[in-house]
């Protein structure tokens, strides 16, 4: 996900957000991204590792040109989806107890697979999985956030902003209380593998 000073100050002084950051590793003359670390305050509380970047990036912003591989569970084919495309909206459902709904729509379309030919029952099966995998991974990101009470998405200031009646200040008091529903749409627009 996107990060810079500007960025990691206002999430750092935010009450409802917490930092993060990229984890870099040197191999021989290269730097990559080795994972994302979590703050809660200014301690390093968790990371999240590379092969689930792709679900944090879903839910902190829009992603664009990604790609991912998708093991399809009928077939047991796999499919590489590309060129993708995603945005979130965030619902706040009540305050008291703090539940929202978060709707995650996706568009890319398949570039790899494994199988003989794409059909329409391939594709319809490629959208259902990868709605499953985001479902359950998104989920499981917000379980380990509880677990640390931290905010990294700024969902305190997405309800603040939302809500008159909610106390920023109470913010980390709710968060292991928080309760999340996701949504997710995929779309696959194409296909470029060639018959």
């Amino acid at each position: 996900p996107r990060s810079n000073l500007h960025l990691f100050l206002h999430q750092y002084y935010s009450k409802g957000q917490d930092p993060y950051l990229p984890i870099l590793k040197r191999t021989g003359n290269n730097i990559k991204i080795d994972g994302l670390a979590l703050f809660h305050n200014e301690k390093f509380v968790d990371e999240i590792p590379n092969d689930k970047l792709f679900f944090f990036k879903v839910l902190s912003d829009q992603y664009t040109n990604g790609s991912h591989r998708l093991v399809l569970p009928e077939s047991k084919e796999q499919a590489g989806i590309k060129s993708i495309s995603s945005s979130r909206k965030f619902k706040l459902i009540s305050t008291n107890p703090c539940k929202i709904e978060i709707s995650i729509r996706i568009e890319g379309f398949i570039t790899e697979y494994t199988g003989n030919k794409i059909t329409q029952k391939t594709i319809n099966e490629a959208e259902k999985t990868f709605e499953e995998e985001i479902n359950k991974e998104t989920l499981a990101l917000f379980e380990q956030f509880k677990e640390h009470n931290i905010d990294p998405l700024g969902i305190g200031n997405e309800i603040e902003s939302r809500s008159r009646n909610f106390k920023i200040d109470e913010w980390r008091d709710n968060i292991p209380d928080l309760q999340i529903d996701v949504k997710s749409k995929a779309i696959i627009t194409e296909t470029g593998v060639i018959d």
